[in-house]
This record gives structure tokens, sequence and C-alpha cells, in this order.
């Protein structure tokens, strides 16, 4: 009798343990096929993943046989169904009403809203009914990685990754006048002008261009070693005009670099910018309509944005550290 009991037991005690792998195994089975589907997209945070996310926002840009490279910035319904693009202004400004945008596996006449060559700027908008919001702005830093997305030699769709050099570039040599911009070292490609320079996060710095140039022997050579960004807070004051203030194409002013210095010509007032700060005269400008200015960049673009412009001239009071000054904005 105990030695049967002891046998049920036995067989008891095999089957109780058999039943706890049994759930054992059931828990970690669910457990992993839940995490397999809570897990986020694949290359989450990386620029595998932000390529495949901005596939679509990626524009090619066409002008007669000239071909660059442009972006959406968003889509608007308040004036009809339209999508809107920037781009490098030196990529169309061959033959700015005659602009070819191919977008999602269609090609678009494009509407020229705005311009500006001295930050190589250029909005236009296509009749086509999307729903992208305006990306995000990334905040930049030296030795932050980032990748350029456009169409290399004007048809192979491109990713080329590098890091930030500058954030404070003065290109001396650039062709479109001194241009005040970023260096990166991405190699934005011919055909790749006017693409957007992503973060690992899909935020925007700004659009490559390349633009380097230099003088040899009498001849202009053109250098594809050296790769620029426009901030993309002067995107977004060009886009802004283009968007609210139609009746003025552009901001009239010239960049030059003088004695170590950048000089920001408007139609009645020189700045300079020193490398530390903004100057009229030696009085330190801290505000452009009542807005905090920081830094150069920032400073060109809050010259190129106004609320209300509603004339060909605009004045805009620059507060100095001594006084404010009417500094008259020509649009043209």
């Amino acid at each position: 009798m105990i030695n049967d009991n002891a046998h049920k037991k036995g067989i008891a005690g095999y089957w109780l343990v058999m039943m706890f792998v049994a759930i054992s195994f059931f828990i970690v089975l669910s457990t992993s096929v839940l995490l397999y589907f809570l897990q986020p997209p694949p290359a989450f945070g990386t620029f595998e993943r932000v390529e495949l996310d901005w596939q679509d926002r990626v524009v090619k840009v066409k002008v007669g046989s000239e071909i660059s490279t442009g972006f959406v910035m968003e889509s608007r319904h308040d004036d009809g169904d339209k999508t809107y693009i920037v781009t490098s202004y030196h990529g169309v400004a061959s033959n700015m009403g005659n602009v070819k945008i191919s977008f999602k596996g269609e090609t678009y006449s494009a509407q020229n809203l705005a311009w500006n060559e001295y930050v190589d700027v250029a909005v236009f908008s296509i009749d086509c009914d999307t729903s992208y919001k305006m990306p995000a702005v990334a905040d930049v830093s030296v030795a932050m990685d980032v990748m350029a997305l456009g169409y290399a030699e004007g048809f192979t769709y491109t990713a080329e990754t590098g890091f930030v050099n500058s954030v404070d570039y003065l290109d001396e040599n650039a062709k479109l006048n001194s241009l005040l911009c970023y260096d990166v070292s991405s190699y934005v490609r011919e055909g790749m002008s006017g693409c957007p320079i992503l973060t690992e996060d899909g935020e925007v710095l700004g659009m490559g261009v390349r633009t380097k140039v230099d003088n040899i022997a009498g001849e202009e050579v053109h250098f594809s070693s050296d790769n620029y960004v426009v901030p993309f807070s002067i995107i977004l004051a060009e886009y802004d005009r283009a968007i609210n203030h139609a009746s003025a194409k552009k901001t009239a002013y010239t960049l030059t670099k003088e004695n170590a210095s950048i000089k920001i010509s408007f139609n009645d007032v020189d700045v300079i910018y020193d490398g530390d700060s903004l100057k009229i005269g030696e009085d330190k400008i801290v505000k452009v309509n009542g807005k905090n200015v920081d830094g150069i960049v920032d400073f060109i673009a809050k010259m190129s944005k106004y609320e209300n412009r509603d004339s060909s001239r605009k004045n805009v009071i620059v507060t100095t550290t001594k006084q404010d000054v009417k500094v008259t904005v020509v649009n043209e």
C-alpha cells in the first residue's frame, strides 16, 4: 500500500513538473510574440529609417536639361490643394518660369512664389493634394551626424552621410555672393543642390548646396569637396515671405566680406558682423522689430520675415544698445 501511494505521488509530481514547464514555455512564447509586435519600427532613430520616411518628400527639380533637388515643406488647403517646395535658387535661376517638379511618380508644372539669390533659396508650389506637415527643425552642433538626400547626377536617388564641420561659416569664394551657412562633410554631389540635410531623428538642419568655385588662370573652376547648408531658419523666413507676402518676391540686400567681418548692406544701412556681435556703427544690435536676435543667421532670417507686409518697401526697427534704427528693406 505504501509503495502504491509513493508511485501515485511520483506520477502526480511528474505531471506537476510538466505542467510547470508547459506554463513557463507558454509565458516565454507569449512574451516574445508580444515584444515582437510592440518593438519600434526597424532602424528607428537611424538614417535608414529617416531615408525611408523622407523618400516621398524629396523631389526632382528640372529646368530644361538641368536637374537639381528640392523637398516638400508642407501641404496647405487654404488656397486650394497645394504642396509647397523649396529648392536652391541657382538650380532654377536659368528659367524660373518653366520649372517641373517630379513628385511621387508624377510631374507637375511649378508656380514660382519667391526667391532670394543671396541665400540661394527658391520657393514653389504645385497643384497636388497631399497631407504633409512642416518638418521639425534640428538643433545644430559641431560634429553631429547628418545625411543628405537627393538626386545625384540628376538621376540616382542618393543618401550621403557625414557630419557638421562648422555652424558659422562664410564661404568667401561662393559663386552666390558670400553665402553664410553651415559647413558639412556630407558629399552633396552634382544634382543634389537643394537637398534636405537631416539628423538621425529626421529633423532638418537646412538645405544642401554645392557652390564652391575659385579662379585659376583666369578661368572659373568648380570644386565639389566643400558642401554648405543654408540654415532652416533662413529657409523658413523665405517661405513665410512666399506664403504670406506674395507681393514681395525677394528681399534686396548683399553680403560681402570686409576686413575679416561680414557686411550686410541694405538700402540705407550697413550691418557689420565681426564674428562676435552684430553692429550698426559701434552700436550692438539686440532686437529686430522687438524680437531678440540670436546671431547673424537669426538676424538675416528676421530681416526677411515681416508680419503684415503690404508694400514693396518696409521700415524695420532694429534696436541697438543705444537707439532704434529704421532700416529700409527693398522688396522687389
